[in-house]
């Protein structure tokens, strides 16, 4: 089970948008994964966790990915991060949090990704479930061929103004512009 990244380290109560629900802010939820990953490394030897916060040398931040059965995919600055879309690339069976925002193609739960919940109260299970089988792992990277065509930069920017374009004609039509 792989994961690395940068983990904000300010307390809640230094936030100064108090009048935010911070629980659905990125960083904080970012933060609060890292910890429960580190939680779950700590009182489970069966496991073989790699959960750094740390900047490692790229060679070695591909190497740990291409060894590891599951990575994980924490919420950072959005809920699709980069991230995502680089472990989905290099075709690695992904444990994502569940769907908060779409795509603009079909990311197919079970088949090409696999779901936890926002607040972290499964993903313990879901690891569990993905290393379970080994043949869940081999079908969720097989399938990620399908999507390829959608994971580059021509794509994404082809598809992006027609997303803004769908978005604005949605919001004109309720009059909230």
């Amino acid at each position: 089970v792989f994961w690395c990244g940068t983990v904000p380290r300010y307390p809640d109560s230094d936030w100064k948008y108090n009048e935010l629900d911070i629980k659905y802010w990125g960083s904080r939820q970012r933060r609060m994964g890292y910890e429960k990953l580190c939680e779950i490394k700590s009182r489970r030897d069966d496991l073989n966790i790699f959960v750094s916060d740390e900047i490692i040398p790229f060679e070695k931040y591909t190497n740990l990915i291409s060894r590891s059965k599951v990575c994980i995919d924490l919420p950072g600055v959005g809920f699709h991060t980069r991230r995502l879309i680089e472990l989905l690339t290099l075709e690695r069976c992904t444990l994502a949090c569940e769907k908060i925002n779409e795509l603009n193609f079909d990311l197919i739960d079970e088949r090409h990704i696999h779901r936890y919940r926002l607040g972290y109260s499964d993903i313990e299970e879901k690891i569990d479930y993905l290393l379970s089988d080994h043949c869940i792992i081999e079908n969720t990277e097989k399938n990620l061929s399908d999507i390829q065509k959608y994971l580059t930069w021509d794509y994404a920017a082809t598809n992006m103004f027609k997303i803004i374009d769908n978005r604005i004609s949605k919001l004109s039509s309720l009059d909230l512009l």
